[in-house]
């Protein structure tokens, strides 16, 4: 995962409007069952959110709840190696 900067990703958990908001720390793999987030909070299922990252400095907003069950973060990312 060589994209991911550290502050990046820290200054995305602060902003409301991305998915990394509703992670109680970025020090810890979490996985969101989104499901469950919008049967506690309805509200969530109308809002749309900036991705976990964004991409080549686009920012593509939709409501990810209602696109996947479970969206999951992964704290110390590295790249992987190929056997030989």
């Amino acid at each position: 995962m060589p994209f991911r900067k550290s502050r990046w990703i820290e200054k995305y958990s602060k902003d409301e409007e991305n998915l990394l908001h509703f992670l109680p720390s970025t020090e810890k793999n979490y996985l969101i069952d989104a499901r469950q987030v919008i049967n506690e909070n309805k509200q969530y299922q109308q809002n749309e959110y900036e991705g976990m990252f964004v991409v080549d400095e686009k920012k593509i907003k939709t409501n990810w709840f209602n696109h996947y069950d479970v969206l999951v973060f992964i704290s110390k990312g590295e790249d992987i190696k190929i056997a030989e």
